[in-house]
């Protein structure tokens, strides 16, 4: 019975060490991307087995499009919602309230390009949130 408790927390811990969010930008001083918000992440979310990599941004025409990859680090299908939100360079929310949320449906792992636009060009810099 002791061998099964052990095996258990030993599984557990490893699990829960692989479920950082890893990106190329910039990390506050905890390690989180501060441009990468997961909203309700616990340990009983699936949530915790996504992974957000290579934010960035590019200027077409007069605006901002964002991109970021999201990995599935599961076998399992996970579904979940993301939403960009864009920012001036004052930090104000630019048109936060007209961007929906995307459905998304990710297979065990997978991998898919999330994409957005800005809806004017004050935009300066972007977050992801994503969402169960």
């Amino acid at each position: 019975m002791k061998k099964i408790a052990i095996l258990g927390c030993t599984l557990a811990m490893l699990m829960l060490g692989g479920c950082s969010s890893v990106t190329s930008v910039s990390m506050d001083s905890e390690g989180e991307d501060p441009n990468i918000v997961f909203e309700n992440r616990s340990r009983s979310n699936k949530l915790i087995f996504l992974r957000v990599e290579d934010l960035k941004h590019r200027t077409v025409g007069s605006l901002m499009q964002a991109q970021a990859t999201v990995t599935n680090t599961t076998g399992f299908e996970l579904e979940f919602e993301y939403q960009f939100r864009f920012f001036d360079k004052d930090g104000f929310s630019v048109s936060e309230d007209s961007r929906p949320w995307t459905p998304v449906v990710l297979q065990g792992k997978s991998n898919k390009q999330v994409k957005a636009l800005a809806p004017n060009p004050s935009a300066t810099t972007v977050k992801i949130f994503i969402k169960k």
